[in-house]
């Protein structure tokens, strides 16, 4: 599979849910100086594993990745966790290509929304 390839298949809408997520919390932190109130926690916790969710599935379907069926446990339970591990088995070491691609993302919208609030 070529790089553009790859590239394109890791660029999906789950993961530009994910990225104005985390620009909408870094925004939330530099407004109120990192005291959040619990509910905005709690949404932003909640947020995170709907959209890293729906980033795993939409990536095996596009990957056709087969899931174990006990999938959506793993990622209800623990999904830090699940989501590298899926990473790395759906991907083998171009996980770590798409680790440092997303990396970079989420760090540019950090810089953005701090420069542009």
């Amino acid at each position: 599979m070529s790089f553009r390839r790859r590239l394109r298949l890791d660029l999906s809408p789950a993961l530009g849910a994910l990225l104005a997520l985390s620009g909408v919390m870094v925004y939330c932190d530099l407004v109120s100086g990192g005291v959040f109130p619990w509910s905005v926690e709690a949404a932003f916790g909640m947020g995170m594993r709907f959209c890293l969710l729906w980033w795993v599935w939409s990536d095996a379907v596009r990957r056709r990745y087969a899931l174990m069926p006990v999938w959506g446990t793993f990622m209800v339970l623990d999904t830090g966790s699940t989501t590298l591990v899926y990473l790395f088995a759906s991907r083998g070491w171009w996980g770590i290509v798409t680790l440092v691609l997303y990396a970079v993302a989420f760090t540019s919208v950090s810089w953005l929304v701090a420069w542009l609030v």
